[in-house]
């Protein structure tokens, strides 16, 4: 069941994507959220995308046929401060 906030897959990240949304970068392959609150966000401000968190998928094998699982793994450090 696709999720009604994601917005499908784009050619890098398109501009007036509105907060709360996710969506795919097919240039770098990676799952991108726009964050809807940002008060307490805290980003490297020097990242050029510092307003999008950025995902790739991990595929867990144990095999060349059996998977063991899958993560979600952040590809830019970020975080929620409430004590800035």
């Amino acid at each position: 069941m696709r999720a009604t906030n994601y917005r499908g897959e784009f050619v890098g990240v398109p501009a007036g994507i509105e907060g709360g949304n996710w969506l795919y970068d097919q240039v770098r392959n990676e799952l991108v959220y726009v964050p809807n609150l940002k008060r307490y966000l805290v980003t490297d401000p020097n990242e050029p995308t510092a307003a999008h968190l950025r995902f790739r998928l991990e595929v867990h094998k144990s095999s060349k046929y059996a998977y063991t699982g899958v993560a979600l793994r952040p590809v830019t450090a970020f975080r929620w401060d409430p004590i800035q």
